[in-house]
């Protein structure tokens, strides 16, 4: 007869790293509580936290202060980390530390980061108000597809298909309307669209594996929003996870300086009302649970987009997301089209010091020539660091940061870079 092992006692499953986890994310629920928007119960945050370290494993040896870091901005973004409205993802990056015998060294770590990915982020901007209608889409081979500009403006004609080529994507867009009327649309190709994803560290997993078209939508978003009259917050939301990219190499990022108020609106004019487009609704038009398991899409570089014509490559598979969408019946709001109560919290900077807090954390020490207080400049700051980090010149401020009322950040993020150029030397 064979020889059983005897159980596991409580101190041998607490050395788990998924059971010691777990204990420290629901000791946290109070920290969580303290920055969740009201209509989110902080019950329903936790367990969509464990789910995804349960689906995740990785999460549990990623270093810790970083994946906190990112459960309270996934909680002052009111979003959950469930796939669908965010994802925390894992990336590779060196960190100062001492060896055994108490020199200096650099070691690479897991690293955890908080990403909003396309749902949470038109979620949000639609119950802020501050649009009248946005919508993100990938186009694919039999859809109605066509782009053009003259002497009128920019000009977009897009009709799905019943049944398109799922498997090859021709072009990937996103359309605005402000409240006065103010019509806006980005268009990439798939070949701008892998120019971003080349220079993300968290290129080759994660989210851009998963859900390429929802990445995708989501880079078309960002640039598109570089052009829309939107608040810091929505601002700061979109860029939430730029530390994951090389902003100095990023095609997105070398844009002109954004406009606001009537500049802004004064920018774009298109023939034909937006809200006439279908929202998008899931991973291929429909909600991310419904979709079957795709072979892996071909994506077309330099096609026409009247014709379609052109030479395919390869793109990640894109599977199935399980989001978790709980059982609870009282201020559920996963909707993206229901109303976020106002109460005063995530939305209005109530909730920035807890922010701040973790960016200092980050830095390692509080930040000098900047004002502490404001958020947006410690984020910043926190950003010059990661680019000098990662090689990139002082002189490669990103383009967003640019434009006249943004001085303060570009400031900030040349300090950061400064700081963290020192610490290298």
């Amino acid at each position: 007869m064979a020889k059983q092992n005897p159980p596991a006692t409580t101190e041998q499953r607490r050395e788990n790293p998924l059971v010691v986890l777990k204990g420290q994310i629901e000791a946290r629920q109070n920290e969580f509580a303290n920055a969740l928007p009201a209509h989110m119960p902080v019950a329903r945050f936790t367990r969509v936290v464990l789910t995804a370290v349960q689906n995740n494993p990785s999460l549990a040896t990623a270093d810790r202060q970083n994946f906190f870091n990112a459960c309270m901005r996934a909680a002052q973004d009111g979003l959950l980390p469930d796939g669908r409205e965010g994802a925390i993802v894992i990336y590779r990056t060196k960190v100062k530390g001492r060896n055994a015998n108490g020199a200096e060294v650099e070691k690479w770590v897991d690293a955890a980061q908080w990403m909003p990915m396309i749902f949470g982020i038109l979620k949000k901007i639609r119950n802020s108000g501050q649009l009248k209608s946005i919508v993100a889409r990938v186009v694919y081979e039999g859809d109605t597809f066509r782009y053009w500009i003259d002497n009128d403006g920019e000009h977009i004609e897009y009709e799905a298909a019943d049944n398109p080529n799922r498997n090859v994507i021709r072009r990937v867009f996103a359309m605005a309307q402000t409240l006065d009327g103010g019509n806006y649309v980005e268009v990439m190709t798939v070949d701008e669209v892998e120019k971003v994803r080349a220079v993300s560290r968290a290129a080759k997993g994660g989210p851009w594996t998963q859900w390429w078209d929802q990445m995708a939508c989501k880079t078309v978003l960002r640039r598109l929003s570089k052009r829309l009259p939107m608040s810091s917050d929505l601002d700061d939301l979109i860029r939430r996870d730029d530390a994951l990219y090389d902003l100095g190499g990023a095609s997105d990022a070398q844009r002109a300086p954004r406009l606001r108020g009537a500049a802004a609106l004064d920018r774009l004019a298109l023939v034909g009302p937006v809200t006439d487009l279908p929202a998008l609704e899931g991973p291929s038009g429909a909600d991310a649970s419904e979709q079957p398991k795709q072979e892996p899409p071909q994506v077309t570089s330099g096609r026409s987009a009247e014709t379609g014509k052109g030479t395919a490559n390869k793109a990640p598979a894109q599977p199935q997301s399980e989001p978790d969408r709980g059982d609870d019946d009282s201020g559920d709001a996963t909707d993206e089209d229901a109303p976020v109560e106002d109460d005063g919290s995530a939305e209005d900077g109530g909730d920035d010091s807890a922010e701040i807090a973790a960016l200092v954390a980050e830095i390692g020490e509080t930040p000098r020539g900047i004002d502490t207080g404001d958020v947006s400049q410690v984020y910043a700051f926190r950003q010059g660091m990661t680019a000098a980090e990662n090689g990139i010149t002082r002189k490669a401020v990103p383009g967003a940061l640019r434009s006249k009322d943004r001085e303060p950040e570009a400031a900030a993020w040349q300090l950061g870079h400064d700081l963290a150029t020192k610490r290298a030397e």
